[in-house]
């Protein structure tokens, strides 16, 4: 197993993919102002909401993208890096499902402020693609 590899293509991996979910969202909102008349206040509003919104798909999209990099230059053996993101994909979304559906993270009501991402949400996040990128590396070595 070449870990050294494997951890140099989850960096970059995982930094594309931030940068490329920052730049669809912002690509949205600012192609919405070009296409509707918008006014200043509608701007102000899409402008501080977008100063959050890109974190957590950017999260999303570099844990997956890094996961499935790793799992794919760390092993040994040849294999895509398209496969490999689309096998971590498919098996790991039944299973965050199934443990967003445990309820573990606190309803967000309005009236509180809540933190970008809960503890529990980040586990959700992280658990099923890692122990699938693992399993996945472990059967390949």
């Amino acid at each position: 197993m070449n870990v050294k590899r494997g951890l140099l293509a989850a960096l970059a991996s995982s930094f594309i993919g931030a940068v490329s979910a920052f730049l669809v969202i912002s690509a949205l909102v600012f192609g919405n102002w070009l296409l509707k008349d918008t006014h200043a206040s509608e701007r102000e509003f899409d402008t501080r909401w977008l100063a959050t919104a890109w974190i957590v798909p950017a999260i999303g999209v570099s844990i997956y993208l890094g996961l499935a990099a790793f799992a794919t230059y760390a092993a040994t053996t040849n294999f895509g890096f398209g496969r490999t993101l689309a096998i971590i994909f498919f098996v790991s979304i039944p299973l965050t499902a199934f443990l967003a559906s445990l309820e573990l993270t606190p309803k967000r009501i309005k009236s509180i402020d809540h933190p970008v991402l809960y503890p529990s949400e980040i586990a959700i996040l992280v658990l099923p693609p890692s122990v699938v990128a693992f399993l996945l590396l472990a059967s390949r070595e």
